[in-house]
């Protein structure tokens, strides 16, 4: 496989921490003083050319057969992935270094936009060779392999009992992982950014982007499995409201060289009560191991923004006499730095369902199906969260400590006076917050799904296919870590402001892209040669708890629903076979996802869809 993928975008923003400084002596500097940088977007270089490329190859074989009554299959994979991305980016170095300059030909920080279009550039202030001399490009490669080798056997017969055969299938397999993440130079720490004036360095010399080192991590896996299919009851056996009884037994064990081992156990029991009625039940305990990154990632940086620094807010209030509320303290630029560690414990999972399948034989083709199911996780790896880790240190600071996982510059003359005003030991602006991986609290979920499926014939009309389903989600909650309890106790006992809010703690049913209700609903045609069809999909309302109101109000962000149709055509026997013809239009109603401010799209692009209205014809050939 191979793909080749080009894309613009802005060019980046020099971001708070990665700020400099500009010499006195530049030639576009009029103040006759140092000028700082920050926050700055140069627009005349223009927009950021993105190429990826991606090469990817699978090779698989593999043998079967049989013995007796054992079926056998043995097979073994090996594939890799290699994607190279490369962009026209900013140096940091070269960028202070045009602006320093003390001829014409210095970069004019005070030119790159036009005042009277604040989003277009003035590309006549600053020449092209100015601009071409801090442009450099950026690459990032990455790589996936995976080796695996497995064989499975299965025995359909294995002994014979009242109610019926004892089914048997197990298993060994084999897998090892690797993956490689190698950054630009500019990137990982090789070439860095030391400020020609202050003589600061910053690890990343690529203007907008934090410093990401190199990772790379490999694993080996090797589990085996046992599955048994047990039948109990049968409809000869003659048992008043048993038409039939099956179960179904299995245990998987996997042993990883990085996290250790687990094993987990699924029981599943199928009850037919009548030949229309079946009552399912299921009992099964997960896992799932950190990836690579999680466990092999060092310092890994982002910026994210809207992020409150809640004890300047409080200095500020208290030195002005009042409280302050969310509207009064402005969101902020803040570096995260992450990281992995092969202390993580894989994420461990019990699951039960329970439910009944009905297929009435007086009415044919119907199906309804219920299940109500819950989930509970323990050790989910995640990360507590900046503004979590802010929000603690607003708290500690507040008891007369801090947060050490909030790193701050010292505080200048200004902010002391202004925290000594208040009545406060002096804070100074957030440099980094460092927010590693983690096995997190428990988690809980619980839920119920509905489908309808419904399929008639009539000799007039011709076949309709029906389908809906519907998913109620009735439980999310998320036990608090000790940090965070401490934090919602001392906003209950009113010990910090109740503007504070803790993410990804207690009920999270509509928080950030858990809506209540999902449903989907599809009606399908088929007459002779002609098929047309619609597919409705709906996504109940979210909140996004990363803004709220100017009164303290939640922000909800309403529900979606899209609409898509099609028709079809089938030459029969055209050119040596079928041939369909298919036109259609997805989101006929041309809706756009609702505005949120938690992702960078400006949408729950994991809800929602920015594609429009799209048309498209479909041709299909069977030989």
């Amino acid at each position: 496989y191979h793909s080749d993928y080009n894309k613009q975008r802005e060019t980046a923003q020099v971001l708070s921490s990665g700020r400099f400084v500009v010499p006195a002596t530049a030639f576009y500097i009029p103040f006759g003083v140092d000028l700082e940088v920050r926050d700055y977007r140069a627009l005349d270089a223009g927009p950021r050319m993105i190429n990826v490329e991606n090469d990817s190859f699978r090779v698989l074989g593999g043998l079967r057969g049989q013995f007796g009554n054992w079926d056998w299959e043995t097979a073994a994979l090996h594939s890799k992935s290699e994607t190279t991305d490369i962009t026209n980016r900013m140096s940091t170095t070269l960028f202070q270094r045009a602006i320093a300059r003390i001829t014409p030909d210095a970069y004019n920080i005070f030119a790159g936009g036009d005042i009277n279009d604040t989003d277009a550039p003035n590309t006549a202030a600053n020449s092209q060779s100015t601009i071409d001399s801090f442009v450099v490009p950026v690459s990032r490669i990455g790589s996936t392999e995976l080796t695996l080798a497995d064989l499975k056997l299965s025995n359909g017969s294995l002994a014979s009992m009242p109610a019926g055969d004892l089914g048997i299938a197990f298993g060994l397999e084999f897998r090892r992982e690797e993956f490689v993440d190698d950054r630009d130079a500019r990137l990982d720490g090789t070439i860095q950014f030391r400020d020609i004036v202050t003589g600061n360095v910053i690890g990343s010399d690529v203007v907008g982007s934090s410093p990401t080192p190199d990772t790379r991590g490999d694993r080996d896996v090797a589990s085996a499995y046992v599955e048994f299919a047990i039948p109990l009851v049968s409809e000869s056996m003659d048992i008043p409201l048993v038409n039939n009884l099956a179960a179904q037994l299995a245990i998987r064990s996997e042993s990883y060289s990085d996290v250790g081992s687990v094993t987990k156990p699924k029981f599943a029991l199928s009850w037919y009560l009548h030949p229309d009625f079946q009552v399912r039940a299921a009992y099964s305990e997960g896992f799932r191991a950190p990836n690579l990154e999680q466990i092999n990632a060092t310092g890994i940086r982002r910026v994210n923004g809207g992020r409150e620094d809640w004890i300047i807010c409080e200095a500020t209030a208290r030195a002005n006499g009042s409280a302050f509320d969310t509207g009064d303290c402005d969101g902020a630029s803040v570096e995260s730095v992450r990281s992995g560690g092969p202390d993580l414990q894989p994420e461990e999972n019990e699951n039960v369902t329970v439910g009944f399948v009905f297929q009435p034989s007086f009415i044919d083709g119907l199906t309804l199906t219920v299940d109500w199911w819950e989930i509970q996780q323990t050790d989910v790896v995640g990360i507590f969260g900046d503004q979590n880790q802010i929000s603690l240190d607003y708290l500690l600071r507040l008891q007369g400590s801090f947060n050490p996982n909030v790193i701050r510059a010292n505080p200048d003359a200004d902010t002391t006076a202004l925290f000594t005003a208040a009545g406060l030991a002096p804070a100074g602006e957030i440099v980094e917050v460092r927010d590693s991986f983690t096995n997190l609290t428990p988690r809980e979920f619980k839920g119920l799904d509905i489908g309808i499926a419904y399929s008639f014939d009539t000799q007039r009309f011709g076949n309709f296919d029906f389908a809906f389903n519907a998913a109620h989600l009735d439980t999310a909650f998320q036990e608090p870590s000790p940090p965070a309890a401490q934090l919602i106790a001392a906003i209950d006992a009113g010990n910090i402001n109740e503007a504070v809010d803790v993410p990804g703690a207690a009920s999270l049913i509509e928080q950030n892209g858990r809506p209540e209700w999902r449903s989907t609903a599809s009606l399908n045609w088929r007459k002779g040669q002609w098929g047309a069809g619609a597919f409705y999909t709906y996504v109940g309302e979210v909140i996004d708890t990363s803004v709220t109101g100017p009164d303290d109000e939640i922000f909800v962000i309403d529900a979606f629903d899209t609409l898509a149709v099609y028709g079809e055509y089938t030459f029969s026997e055209w050119l040596g076979g079928d041939t369909r013809v298919r036109l259609g239009a997805r989101n006929v109603f041309d809706e756009d996802p609702p505005i949120a401010d938690e992702f960078a799209s400006g949408y729950f692009d994991t809800l929602h869809t920015n594609r429009g209205r799209f048309l498209y014809i479909d041709l299909r050939k069977d030989f």
